[in-house]
């Protein structure tokens, strides 16, 4: 053996970290891979360097070539290792690479494209068919850290500049997409990187063009992390809605909702993908309220999303599918109706108003009853997402002023689980219906997102009369009240506007939380007069309460504006 490598040798046997070392070892490394030659030194060295790796200090000590040098050896030509020599070598360039201060440099030395071929050829360059238990073992922890590591540089700032999406090295992710099932590993590795790649609006509209491998391996989680990526961009719903949500095609996305019932996190990421294709896509809305032909069970996609996610033990999964369904009511009241429902929804026995969305509406909303209720009753009545609750006070706002079977939907949402519509009513059983309505959790959430208090007292029914008031409007805090004459902060009906909250800023230098409050009180007068306006005969138990719940709110409402 040379007397260099002897010299090497005796570096390693050092324990002091000096950087003599590191240079020796970089220097013998590159010999090793020039001269095709095993040398006694290679496992002594990748020994060393895997023992360095644990130490805290190392990333001080290291020089930042070093996982590219021992990637370079481990898929040189030069260089005929087996599997086993293959994962020694890899291991300890892997465990350097976790190391943040050192995955820039080997980014800028064009080192991911040397990631992507140690990882090809850890499942291509070896027969791997027959493996004894622990050495199968041993490959998928190095394959892990693996893609470990494609998921960490991937998201580095730098990556999208080193590698731009017409590199060699994206174009060899999109093609891993393509591979067959057996290199699973290698479109999990894909999915990471082009995910994070897709984080902007511009990468993701024009890797939108890779949804369609995705289809094929879609069971794989960072599949649909990658897909939800990509429905981020208007641009991009049309395309991927046609693909995963159509009813007349395979609708893939209802066969992994049904298929990932004990399978939560894919469950979770397949609903979260159908709630991001619904926003602001009229036409996706149109495949997910879509007619199924020949199912008994669910009349639509959105009945069988629901259905699965409503059945799961997990609240996040209901929370997805009930947003699903929000999103659905909003846009039926901000497109023309027309490009949304079939036809087929209006049935010679819906009522027939002037409006002539109306029968459709109703006919729609007849058959989801269950799903609308259940659905914007848990997004209102949760506390952990005040966001979510105000997006269904603004939804139900909505619903209840544009039209009157949106309006008969939210009044059952906010009455949900006491009662449900019925219009023949004696006078005497409206009022006991009112009274069990008003222990339904939602007219609670509203008094309190208008009037600052949700206390209730229920009130008696006595043929149609209610001697209690439902609502107390107790003041929230110790600030004086408007005086009544002071005609420029009156508040009536006419000076609220429906407002919604996702588009907005703080502004003022007010916080998130005030201006969200503000919106969700304006919201929630709005709906609540929508409804007594609608409904006066069913809503006559509850008028008193009701109307002092708006008055509450108005001299909130007027004490915000005069702070402004």
């Amino acid at each position: 053996m040379a007397s260099g490598s002897n010299a090497v040798v005796d570096l390693l046997k050092r324990q002091d970290g000096a950087p003599g070392e590191r240079t020796a070892i970089l220097m013998e490394i590159r010999k090793i891979a020039v001269a095709q030659d095993s040398s006694d030194n290679l496992a002594a060295i990748v020994e060393r360097l895997a023992d360095a790796a644990r130490d805290h200090s190392e990333p001080k000590m290291a020089s930042p070539h070093t996982p590219t040098r021992l990637l370079t050896l481990a898929t040189g030509e030069r260089y005929d290792a087996d599997l086993d020599t293959f994962m020694a070598i890899c291991t300890p360039a892997l465990a350097y690479l976790t190391f943040q201060v050192l995955q820039p440099a080997f980014l800028n030395d064009g080192g991911f494209c040397l990631l992507q071929r140690a990882f090809h050829q850890l499942y291509t360059r070896f027969d791997i068919t027959e493996l004894d238990p622990d050495f199968a073992s041993q490959l998928k922890q190095v394959g892990d850290t693996f893609l470990t590591i494609f998921a960490d540089i991937s998201a580095l700032p730098e990556f999208s500049t080193a590698c731009p999406l017409d590199s060699r090295a994206v174009a060899t992710l999109m093609d891993w997409l393509k591979l067959p099932p057996n290199l699973s590993h290698l479109q999990t590795a894909a999915c990471l990187s082009l995910g994070n790649l897709s984080r902007s609006d511009e990468s993701s509209t024009k890797l939108v063009d890779a949804s369609g491998p995705l289809i094929d391996i879609l069971l794989v989680h960072a599949a649909l992390s990658f897909l939800k990526n990509l429905a981020i961009p208007p641009a991009n719903k049309a395309q991927l809605g046609s693909l995963v949500l159509d009813p007349s095609g395979p609708m893939i996305l209802a066969q992994i909702w049904n298929t990932t019932r004990t399978q939560p996190q894919l469950q979770f990421a397949a609903v979260s993908l159908a709630r991001l294709l619904l926003v602001n896509s009229p036409s996706n809305v149109n495949f997910i309220c879509a007619p199924l032909p020949n199912n008994a069970e669910h009349s639509t996609n959105l009945s069988l999303l629901h259905s699965i996610a409503f059945a799961a033990d997990e609240e996040p999964i209901k929370m997805e599918a009930a947003r699903a369904v929000a999103l659905v009511c909003r846009a039926l009241h901000t497109s023309p109706v027309s490009s949304i429902l079939d036809k087929s929804w209006t049935s010679s026995t819906t009522p027939s108003p002037t409006n002539p969305s109306e029968p459709t509406l109703h006919s729609f909303y007849t058959t989801h009853s269950p799903q609308i209720t259940t659905s914007l009753s848990l997004l209102l009545t949760q506390s952990r997402f005040p966001t979510v609750r105000s997006e269904a006070i603004f939804t139900l706002a909505l619903m209840s002023r544009s039209s009157p079977a949106g309006a008969r939907m939210a009044l059952d949402v906010l009455q949900y689980p006491s009662t449900t519509a019925n219009t023949t009513l004696t006078p005497a059983q409206a009022a006991a219906t009112a009274a069990a309505a008003a222990a339904a959790a939602g007219w609670p959430v509203l008094a309190e997102a208008i009037a600052g208090s949700k206390s209730l007292v229920l009130p008696a029914a006595n043929n149609g009369t209610a001697t209690d008031s439902i609502f107390t409007t107790e003041k929230t805090n110790n600030q004086p009240t408007p005086k009544e004459n002071e005609d420029s902060n009156e508040v009536t009906m006419s000076t609220l506007s429906l407002t919604d909250l996702t588009p907005q800023a703080p502004t003022q230098q007010k916080q998130p939380a005030q201006i969200a409050a503000k919106m969700d009180r304006e919201n929630g007068m709005l709906l609540v007069a929508s409804l007594l306006h609608r409904f006066p005969d069913e809503l006559a138990p509850l008028q008193g309460p009701l109307q002092a719940v708006l008055e509450k709110g108005g001299e909130l409402v007027s004490e915000d504006r005069a702070r402004e």
